[in-house]
């Protein structure tokens, strides 16, 4: 099961906790699965709504969770990263 993830600054500053970034950084399950279910793509290009979502990252094997928790902190950190002449 291939599960897209599409991060945005906005989404990542509106929808992610204090708390779920920590747990993110400890590595703990499931601040991983609540986290990677708020920014997942659906059939349609738009996202899915958390629960769903949530169900569908909690269905993934270890490797897959490995692979979008990589993915989902590349873009993050893409999305987070300002513009180096300073523009917003």
């Amino acid at each position: 099961m291939k599960v897209e993830i599409r991060v945005s600054e906005q989404r990542l500053n509106d929808m992610v906790t204090v708390d779920e970034m920590i747990g993110l950084e400890d590595g703990k399950l499931r601040a991983i699965r609540d986290v990677l279910a708020k920014f997942v793509i659906g059939d349609d290009g738009k996202y899915l709504e958390v629960e769903e979502a949530r169900k569908v990252v909690g269905q993934m094997t270890i490797a897959q969770l490995r692979d979008s928790a990589g993915e989902f902190t590349r873009l993050a950190e893409n999305a987070a990263i300002p513009p180096e002449n300073g523009a917003a």
